[in-house]
């Protein structure tokens, strides 16, 4: 009984995503900057995730020259 009780927990944490630690550099939410921003990922997240900066896909390293509101998803 154990046994099947362990297997079951098991498989249920088996589909379960855990929340990823994605870090970006560069930018706060909600800051105001006077001067052009760069723009990273960490390295793990840059090679599974993509960063769309008001529509657009961008890559690590990217700067932000212009000033404006902007929405960051990753």
């Amino acid at each position: 009984m154990k046994k099947i009780l362990l297997l079951a927990i098991f498989l249920l944490l088996a589909g379960c995503d855990l929340e990823p630690n994605i870090i970006i550099e560069g930018v706060e939410d909600e800051k105001v900057y006077a001067s052009q921003q760069i723009i990273k990922l960490d390295k793990e997240a840059a090679g599974k995730y993509q960063m769309v900066l008001n529509g657009e896909q961008i890559e690590s390293g990217h700067q932000v020259s212009k000033n404006s509101d902007y929405e960051l998803t990753i």
